[in-house]
């Protein structure tokens, strides 16, 4: 693939991301997406011929990026546990993971295909979180039962984009969200 023609590519599905996150969701138009990454919607058809594959890349990606995040904080838990912890919690919600908890693409749901991807791809992903719960119970950082799809859920619910006002009003919220939820792992693992 010629580099310009790489580039495109790459500007597009980074653009989808950020719509994804921003609406917390898979349902952003392919015109809205070629707009934000600078291109024609004829473009973003030669790269992607239909929403599915754009959204199946956009999610490869995503995915790629939380495990590379997981992996990392595990390979510095030991020079400093909780700040791994508390590092790889933080930058988890930062990725936006909230649209790969979405059924509310009209898309997803008529053709079945997305959400089986991503049934998938959540599977796949288990291996690296449940060694990362398991370091962090072995702390005290979280209860030793916590089930890695509850985990990735409350990441997910963290993750979700707060309305506009409250982010004008509490620009701190969700670092402090994120904190509260981080302090009622630790508590969990005492009871």
């Amino acid at each position: 693939m010629r580099a310009d023609a790489r580039a495109n590519r790459d500007g597009i599905v980074e653009a989808a991301l950020e719509l994804f996150r921003a609406q917390g969701n898979f349902d952003v138009s392919l015109r809205s997406i070629a707009a934000r990454a600078n291109v024609g919607v004829a473009t973003l058809h030669r790269h992607f011929p239909d929403r599915e594959s754009l959204i199946t890349t956009a999610v490869e990606q995503l995915h790629e990026a939380t495990l590379a995040i997981v992996e990392e904080r595990i390979a510095r838990w030991d020079d400093n546990p909780e700040a791994a912890w508390k590092g790889a919690i933080h930058r988890l919600v930062a990725t936006g993971i909230a649209p790969l908890a979405s059924s509310g693409s009209e898309f997803a749901v008529a053709e079945g295909r997305v959400d089986a991807f991503l049934r998938q791809m959540r599977e796949r992903d288990l291996r690296p979180v449940e060694r990362l719960l398991k370091k962090a119970a072995a702390q005290g950082f979280a209860p030793g039962d916590l089930d890695p799809h509850r985990f990735v859920a409350g990441l997910v619910a963290l993750s979700r984009p707060l309305p506009e006002l409250t982010m004008k009003l509490l620009p701190d919220q969700c670092e402090w969200m994120i904190d509260v939820h981080i302090a009622g792992l630790r508590a969990l693992a005492d009871r």
